[in-house]
């Protein structure tokens, strides 16, 4: 499920059911949230990755059927798990390039 749909014009998506409208403004709040967050401690760069992450995981994500609300967190757990990562390869890397530097100015 898109929203909004890559050629839906702003009548489509007013005739969107409540459901519908519910479920993507929560979506739509969550994603906020998260880019927020992620923005104040690590960069906007960071911030559009991980927004990018979360997009790709709501994507992938089993849609509950009926009335449920879809897990959004699901998707915020598992685009943090992946910022976790990539900070982590960045750490790895900035550690790496520091002792290269190091050996190279001092040995």
């Amino acid at each position: 499920m898109q929203w909004p749909p890559a050629n839906a014009t702003n009548a489509e998506i007013e005739n969107q059911s409540p459901r519908e409208r519910f479920f993507f403004s929560a979506a739509e709040r969550e994603l906020s949230a998260i880019f927020t967050a992620v923005k104040n401690m690590f960069g906007a760069d960071q911030a559009c990755k991980s927004a990018i992450h979360w997009i790709e995981e709501l994507e992938s994500m089993d849609w509950p059927t009926e009335d449920a609300m879809p897990n959004w967190r699901q998707a915020t757990m598992a685009a943090s798990t992946r910022l976790a990562a990539d900070l982590a390869i960045v750490k790895q890397t900035s550690g790496e390039l520091a002792k290269r530097a190091w050996r190279d100015i001092y040995e």
